[in-house]
């Protein structure tokens, strides 16, 4: 486990700023990723929130970071609201999904104890799993049989939830196992200072609406 940092780190500003980090990735990597045919993004965009709200507990050892750093993301999706032209589908549902990714990984944190040491499989899979299932129903409550994933047939389904969900898993064990590995004990964190957070966070939020206004 970690040694936290000798002087405890401001919490509320490692959230805001790994929040900030999230919107900026879920806005530009998420559209440029959503061009491509090919639907790839299930395999790029919940590792990368995942390493977000894992880097945030990281440095805090806070359970409730991970919680706090979805909240930030989703608030920072939810500013697409004040854009006349934009259905508000549009930023509800990812908005909800931020949520659902964050709200599983910290239930996986608050429950076992070894997530907090190191995360565990049982646990990455949990988290990478159970999101997709309530993602699912969510589509079936607002949509019905109409969701893409509904009348495309059970291999989308079946691809989203297991095949997506258990390669995030796999990759994400394979790559807390490499860092804690090669993580040396004399390396230290820079604290993040109130200034550099926030200003994440405003590019974050210039970020999101420029992208969602192409």
């Amino acid at each position: 486990m970690e040694k936290p940092l000798k002087k405890k780190e401001n919490v509320y500003l490692v959230v805001v700023f790994f929040g900030a980090l999230w919107g900026i990735s879920e806005a530009a990597l998420g559209y440029v990723l959503h061009l491509i045919p090919v639907p790839i993004s299930g395999f790029f965009m919940y590792p990368i929130a995942f390493f977000f709200m894992y880097g945030a507990f990281k440095r805090t050892q806070d359970v409730t970071s991970i919680m706090g750093v979805g909240i930030v993301a989703a608030l920072i999706k939810l500013v697409n609201l004040a854009l006349p032209l934009l259905p508000a589908y549009h930023t509800l549902v990812p908005a909800a999904t931020i949520l659902l990714e964050a709200s599983m990984l910290f239930i996986a944190y608050r429950v076992s104890e070894k997530m907090k040491i190191r995360p565990t499989l049982s646990g990455i899979v949990f988290a990478s799993v159970s999101w997709r299932v309530l993602f699912l129903a969510l589509q079936y409550v607002l949509y019905g049989a109409s969701s893409y994933f509904f009348k495309s047939g059970t291999w989308v389904i079946v691809n989203f939830l297991l095949v997506e969900g258990l390669v995030n898993a796999g990759f994400l064990m394979i790559a807390t196992r490499f860092n804690s590995i090669n993580k040396k004990p004399s390396d230290r964190k820079h604290s993040i200072r109130p200034a550099f957070s926030y200003s994440i966070l405003a590019v974050s939020i210039i970020t999101t609406i420029a992208f969602s206004l192409l």
